[in-house]
């Protein structure tokens, strides 16, 4: 199986926030929970996220029509890692692009000393 991606005009990155792009004649918008309060648009009725999973928002033309989870599984070898290193007394602190809720889920699955976002 196969699939044809359609090419994108006037992408943009939002500095934070997320990315837009012209996508077959549509305004698309894959943005942050922080997007949708910086532009007073209400998060879904029955939206749930957990503590693993960083969401975004999809946008077309203006309309919120969705969102996606995204999570990392967290691979054994990490957490083998992280335990080796704690018992030759070496401390481990995850640096991170995630969110904190993710960043604090991800730390404290592998044990580690503390983290930073």
């Amino acid at each position: 199986m196969s699939i044809t991606i359609p090419a994108t005009e006037n992408f943009n990155a939002i500095t934070g926030k997320g990315v837009e792009a012209t996508v077959e004649g549509k305004k698309i918008l894959v943005v942050s929970p922080g997007y949708l309060k910086d532009n007073n648009i209400a998060i879904p009725d029955g939206f749930t996220a957990n503590d693993t999973e960083t969401v975004v928002f999809v946008i077309i033309n203006n309309e919120l029509v969705g969102y996606i989870a995204l999570s990392d599984e967290i691979r054994p070898e990490s957490a083998e890692a992280i335990q080796t290193l704690k018992q030759n007394n070496i401390k481990s602190i995850l640096l991170t692009g995630d969110n904190n809720k993710v960043a604090a889920s991800v730390s404290k699955t592998l044990g580690m000393e503390s983290f930073f976002c």
